[in-house]
């Protein structure tokens, strides 16, 4: 009785952690009001950041003789990432099924949603870009519902079978990532990148599971074969194998707050907070059979081809507590149930461990909750930018697996924001190599930094509104590329290998320099408000279908400084 009642409390208290930690996107109502104070409700004419770009100085390496502050040798690996159903075409999916139903914001509107970046159709696009900008890793997914459209009918337990079943697509995959090596780029495969096939959604498919995703546990058998298939076609191309991307995130969204494709949505946060509760048993029966799914894989792959590495991304924010209260229970129920249970469940099944690190969040007990609204700086899609946050982490996963797992390795398989002046993604660049460079010199393992993302693309709920990019999309014309600013500074990072102290001036006085030049140039201030856009929602949870224009912070507190670490 004592036993199991002290088992409730447990449960209870990771619960509590998982609904206010790992629904990082979502801004309390609270929080959203403060900052809605300094927001421009009114809606001007649409900004067109190329305008903007013009009136910007490049930056000139060949002038720079300024002292270096970092350098990356030879053997790192610089990277830029995408995912099918953010990035491909002529996809039936889960995601667009999501979106005509309603769900997801800045989608209908926008200039030939359903095509995504026509990754599928015209995958040269991309690819080229990253190329040309000079990083040595292409992560990219394939789509499991693309491949596999329709519910299997059986299971092959641990033989190799056929359990692909759209083999023209099987074959463009393979062509796409002989692209991508032709293109002298390494390739970093993702199994399972959010998409869950309709066929694992009881309301989008007529032969679905009575249960939804990964608390069916023939899920796991049906990925087990997808993926270990999946490999033995496509292994010669593969050089790293990211089994699943932000588990965590995923089925927090998915299977607790249904506004991921899931059985069905909720609005209010009466309704949320019901899900909390009924749903406890959903979330750790779906991770842990995540987990199973990865270790088998891995298992099996390493056996077959044990030139491949494999791991994982796992999204981890940097915490701050936000209550007396909290900070008596953070280090166990954050630490323990959040941030490591998931990579201690596999630890003796990885090569390496991907983070995922796009910010801090300041949490309290029972709300999510952003604190200091003055003193941060935000994204366009509210999240609180913190450079050191990644040198913490970094730091914090090397100590505990150090001892256990000495070969470890360890990438940044993604970091980036929204930003759609491209004003802030420049410092937000330096300062976030900076930091992990200052982890390498701490004896953190990095064997590479993989930035989110090439083309701004579809963001899950929130549509085209975010713009993570460093390539600018004109949806409007063809889907037209401009590489922003951004684009350029990181292809000088990744030829150069080293940041300078000029460099980093320049990526930090860029935005005061135009700002300034707003009251004088007629053109610019015509185009430009010196404003940026917010795609979050008022009430926390809701993207918008146009942003709000917002100030550009100009705090400097979010910054890396080597000497406060």
């Amino acid at each position: 009785m004592v036993r199991g009642y002290c088992r409730m409390i447990k449960l209870a208290g990771k619960y509590l952690a998982i609904s206010s930690l790992i629904a990082w996107p979502l801004l309390s109502h609270g929080a959203n009001q403060l900052m809605a104070r300094s927001i421009q409700h009114s809606q001007p004419p649409p900004q067109d950041p190329r305008e903007i770009w013009q009136h910007i100085t490049p930056y000139s390496a060949t002038d720079d003789t300024s002292a270096i502050l970092v350098s990356f040798d030879q053997d790192f690996e610089f990277g830029l990432a995408t995912a099918s159903s953010q990035s491909e075409d002529d996809l039936d999916d889960s995601w667009l099924e999501h979106a005509r139903r309603g769900h997801v914001r800045a989608f209908a509107h926008v200039a030939d949603p359903e095509s995504r970046l026509r990754f599928f159709s015209n995958p040269l696009t991309e690819i080229q870009l990253a190329a040309q900008a000079g990083v040595q890793i292409f992560r990219m997914s394939v789509n499991w519902n693309r491949l596999v459209p329709t519910r299997p009918a059986h299971t092959c337990g641990q033989d190799l079978c056929r359990t692909i079943q759209n083999r023209a697509a099987l074959q463009r995959y393979k062509e796409i990532f002989a692209m991508v090596k032709a293109h002298d780029m390494k390739l970093m495969l993702t199994l399972f990148h959010h998409d869950l096939p309709k066929w694992a959604i009881p309301t989008y498919a007529e032969d679905a599971y009575t249960t939804l995703g990964w608390t069916n546990p023939q899920l796991m058998d049906h990925f087990y074969d997808f993926a270990v298939e999946l490999l033995e076609e496509a292994h010669e191309y593969v050089d790293y194998v990211v089994t699943f991307n932000e588990p965590t995130l995923f089925t927090f969204l998915t299977h607790n707050l249904n506004l991921w494709p899931s059985n069905g949505q909720t609005s209010s946060w009466l309704l949320v907070g019901l899900n909390h509760l009924l749903k406890i048993k959903d979330f750790f029966l779906a991770m842990d059979q995540m987990a199973e799914a990865h270790r088998r894989i891995y298992t099996t792959l390493k056996a077959h081809h044990p030139e491949l590495e494999i791991g994982v991304s796992h999204i981890t924010p940097y915490i701050k507590e936000g209550s007396e209260l909290s900070n008596l229970l953070w280090n166990y129920i954050h630490q323990n149930a959040i941030v490591y249970g998931f990579p201690d469940s596999i630890i003796h099944h990885l090569d390496f461990l991907g983070i995922n690190y796009y910010g801090e969040e300041s949490l309290s007990l029972f709300d999510y909750s952003l604190n200091h609204l003055s003193q941060s700086v935000y994204t366009d899609s509210g999240r609180i930018l913190n450079a050191g946050g990644l040198y913490h982490i970094l730091l914090n996963f090397h100590h505990r697996y150090a001892k256990s797992r000495p070969t470890l390795k360890y990438f940044v398989t993604e970091n980036g924001l929204a930003d759609d002046t491209d004003l802030v993604r420049m410092p937000f660049l330096i300062e976030h190599l900076y930091a992990l460079a200052h982890a390498r010199h701490q004896g953190v393992p990095v064997a590479g930094y993989v930035f989110w993302t090439i083309s701004d693309n579809w963001e899950w709920t929130d549509g085209y509104c975010p713009k993570f990019g460093l390539v600018h999309v004109d949806r409007s014309q063809d889907l037209l590329r401009t590489p922003k600013p951004s684009y350029y500074l990181y292809q000088t990072i990744t030829t150069q290998r080293h940041i300078t102290e000029n460099m980093r001036h320049y990526a930090h006085h860029t935005l005061q320099d135009l700002l300034e030049r707003r009251t004088h140039d007629p053109h610019l201030s015509a185009h430009w408000d010196g404003m940026r856009g917010f795609c979050r929602h008022t009430n926390g949870v809701h993207g918008l279908d146009q942003p709000i224009r917002s100030p550009i912070a100009a705090s400097q507190t979010w910054i890396f400084d080597p000497d406060d670490h």
